[in-house]
């Protein structure tokens, strides 16, 4: 059995980054999403922009305390 954590569970997403247009010849295009979900509601969007590593660890770990976890079968 795997530790539990947010990305073992049925109910975590992840949304795919997106480009939005094309951009001009300097910058390139803008980029969006690269977020994690949870289809429960103990994600939102403030899991957009995480500042750092240690951030993502204290996200991830709720699963250990979370009423709703479901392990992702192999």
């Amino acid at each position: 059995m795997s530790e539990k954590l947010c990305i073992f569970c049925e109910h975590f997403r992840w949304r795919k980054e997106e480009q939005l247009g094309m951009g001009s010849t300097m910058t390139g295009p803008m980029m969006t999403g690269g977020s994690a979900m949870c289809d429960k509601g103990h994600a939102d969007a403030s899991w957009l922009y995480l500042a750092d590593e240690t951030e993502w660890r204290t996200i991830i770990i709720q699963a250990a305390k979370c009423p709703d976890y479901e392990q992702v079968e192999p």
